[in-house]
């Protein structure tokens, strides 16, 4: 059915393109005539780099990068003209861009647009989407925002940590295609009425699968919503590679992978780890860096992409991290930043955390508070009368406005109670990783990290900025 669909559509493109033709010939359109002389190798767009490990470089997209990216996504993810999608990504992020723009044309699916991030949750339940596309720090506040809602109840976790597990085994042994025991199914079902039917209702109640890429998910949110039956397909590319190089398949979520390559994709490790990959969605250059175009490429061709993976033997590839961004401890031992963000980022109190370690004997964090949430640590514990909203940074505030707050929050982080029970989410949430992994020393701080500052269009970290806004707190963090 859906090779027919593709090739449908393909003729319906040929004919559109006759009917052009015939239009431009008769009347001389000037839009008709410009878009018809379009080559398939002309430059189609500019994207910038994220930036997370130096200066931002405009990646060369052309037509057939995008068009290209776009079959082959649609060979790889069930996406069906029916779907509903909402799209609350900057369509700056080239994912955004090839699901909303050029997949969308290519299906015919419908794509309903956020009015903000901070209205995803009621634009969900309007639009009632049937996936949606989202990079994995919009993922990890859904999860916090259900962590919080059974934190101040034992029974609640017990409820929800038993839920989780019962449909973990249960999703587990229907993708592997095992026999359901009648006792698990009964479990699940009685997960499904507690737990997941909640979450369901909050995601819009319609949801068939979420695709996930622009950074790597933690497997614990991987996890957590397989298990109650939401199917994350995770996925890896960059913008250079238009993006998506590969995905993980509906009925073969493997999770701590981002999949296998998409249909037309060659894709290697290098003998060093890097992963290096071929295909037809692969950029020609960067604008007017002629040096970097040349480093990007070897000489057969394939484009080195600055990550290390490897393999599984099941053949999907995993991200084991990014050369540029290891940190080299002066004890000699290498540490994936990543890693040990993803574990802290995992309390609903941490917004986030930018590990640093380079040339240090040990690592330090530069840490956002979520203040929404340390509020009402305050208040529980009766340290502060402040409300969330005290601390909220709204759009339109005055300049006034936004000191008041900024204040409000240097005052409360610097609260020797609250550092004191940062130390404590630090050593909760690190006490799976090894000790040199583990962050020693850190600062909170009380601006709002977003993408007009230190952080990437898909929320990515950009280490160099942090590095530059917090140069005085960095120093008197680290201790040698």
């Amino acid at each position: 059915a859906r090779g027919k669909a593709d090739n449908n559509r393909e003729a319906s493109i040929t004919r559109l393109r006759q009917l052009d033709e015939e239009i431009a010939a008769a009347t001389g359109d000037p839009f008709i005539t410009r878009y018809l002389d379009v080559k398939e190798n002309d430059i189609a767009t500019i994207v910038y780099t994220s930036g997370t490990t130096g200066v931002p470089k405009g990646a060369l997209l052309t037509h057939r990068n995008m068009a290209c990216n776009a079959v082959q996504t649609s060979k790889a993810i069930p996406i069906q003209q029916h779907d509903v999608s909402l799209s609350f990504l900057p369509l700056s992020h080239v994912l955004e861009r090839q699901v909303s723009q050029f997949l969308a044309t290519y299906i015919g699916f419908t794509v309903a647009f956020a009015r903000d991030t901070e209205s995803v949750v009621e634009n969900l339940d309007q639009v009632k989407p049937t996936f949606i596309t989202s990079v994995p720090r919009i993922y990890e506040k859904l999860y916090n925002r259900i962590m919080a809602d059974i934190a101040d109840s034992e029974a609640k976790k017990k409820i929800f940590d038993r839920a989780a597990d019962w449909g973990w085994e249960y999703q587990q042994a229907v993708q592997g295609g095992k026999e359901v025991p009648v006792s698990l199914a009964l479990k699940n079902s009685l997960a499904d009425k507690l737990v997941f039917s909640k979450i369901r209702d909050i995601l819009g109640g319609r949801l068939r699968f979420m695709f996930s890429g622009g950074a790597a998910l933690n497997p614990v949110l991987a996890k957590f919503f397989f298990a109650a039956g939401f199917k994350i397909m995770e996925g890896y590319g960059l913008t250079e590679t238009s993006p998506v190089l590969t995905v993980n398949r509906i009925d073969s979520i493997h999770v701590g992978t981002v999949g296998k390559p998409v249909p037309g994709t060659e894709i290697k490790i290098a003998d060093d780890g890097e992963i290096i990959c071929k295909g037809p969605q692969v950029f020609p250059g960067y604008w007017n860096k002629p040096q970097e175009t040349a480093d990007a490429f070897d000489a057969e061709g394939w484009y080195h992409t600055g990550d290390l993976g490897k393999f599984t033997d099941e053949g999907d590839l995993a991200i084991t991290g990014r050369k540029k961004m290891i940190i080299v401890l002066r004890t000699g031992k290498k540490v994936s930043p990543v890693v040990v963000e993803d574990a802290i980022t995992l309390d609903r109190h941490v917004a986030h955390a930018c590990v640093l370690g380079d040339d240090m004997k040990y690592l330090i964090a530069i840490i956002e508070p979520n203040f929404e949430y340390l509020a009402e640590w305050l208040e529980k514990n009766g340290l502060s009368k402040f409300k969330p909203d005290d601390f909220k940074i709204f759009k339109g505030i005055s300049k006034d406005e936004y000191q008041a707050v900024i204040d409000r929050r240097r005052k409360i982080i610097e609260m020797p109670q609250v550092v004191a029970f940062y130390d404590q989410v630090l050593k909760q949430t690190q006490s799976s990783l090894s000790e040199f992994e583990q962050v020693k020393r850190f600062t909170l701080v009380p601006e709002e990290w977003n993408e007009y500052n230190v952080l990437t269009p898909s929320l990515k970290i950009k280490r160099k900025s942090i590095v530059e806004t917090y140069k005085a707190e960095i120093a008197k963090t680290y201790i040698d």
